[in-house]
């Protein structure tokens, strides 16, 4: 993940904090390798949905694939009831940093 990539995340940290469905979000990421099952438990450990993606958003922020951020937009993107509006809201971010 570039610069730009990551600031476009914390740019929107708040938003996303409060309205990621964590449990799609976990899974998505488990299936794609940018979380594993013990990154999961850690998750689950949190008492709070804010707690539970503020810890997502950290995992994805240390990540070292070079493909976590295309990743995780496209968990985003398949949000049901969302509409990709997280997703765009971050891909609309980084298109402004990038150019």
């Amino acid at each position: 993940m570039d610069k730009e990539q990551r600031q476009a995340i914390v740019d929107h940290w708040d938003t996303l904090a409060e309205s990621m469905p964590s449990n799609h979000m976990t899974n998505s990421l488990i299936a794609k390798r940018i979380l594993s099952p013990t990154d999961l438990q850690g998750i689950n450990a949190k008492e709070t949905e804010n707690e539970k993606n503020t810890t997502i958003l950290n995992k994805i922020l240390a990540s070292v694939s070079p493909d976590c951020y295309a990743i995780f937009i496209d968990a985003l993107r398949q949000i049901p009831n969302k509409n990709s509006r997280l997703a765009d809201m971050i891909e609309s971010r980084f298109k402004e940093q990038a150019s």
